[in-house]
């Protein structure tokens, strides 16, 4: 069951990536999960705690989810094909 959800959410991802539906960034999520712009957040396993904290207090405040990614910040930066690490990706509506 936990393999289909892993599945899910990399397909999730990946069809946001080919639609150009991805913000990447703490900082630039952060400022789309304020504004309610965003249908879901997705944070790496190895996402600094600080800004964690503040993505999930938001998503709250905001009745935004925000799904924990199984792998790291070097994963989901390979998964939304960049050359660098992602720690965090929003998601738009």
């Amino acid at each position: 069951m936990e393999d289909v959800i892993i599945m899910t959410l990399e397909k999730d991802i990946k069809k946001a990536v080919e639609t150009k539906k991805v913000l990447i960034g703490a900082e630039t999520t952060l400022k789309a999960l304020k504004a309610g712009e965003l249908g879901s957040v997705v944070i790496a396993s190895n996402c600094p705690e600080s800004i964690k904290s503040d993505i999930e207090h938001y998503g709250k405040l905001s009745e935004i989810e925000v799904k924990p990614f199984e792998g790291n910040s070097a994963d989901l930066g390979a998964l939304c094909v960049k050359p660098f690490k992602i720690a965090v990706i929003g998601i738009k509506k």
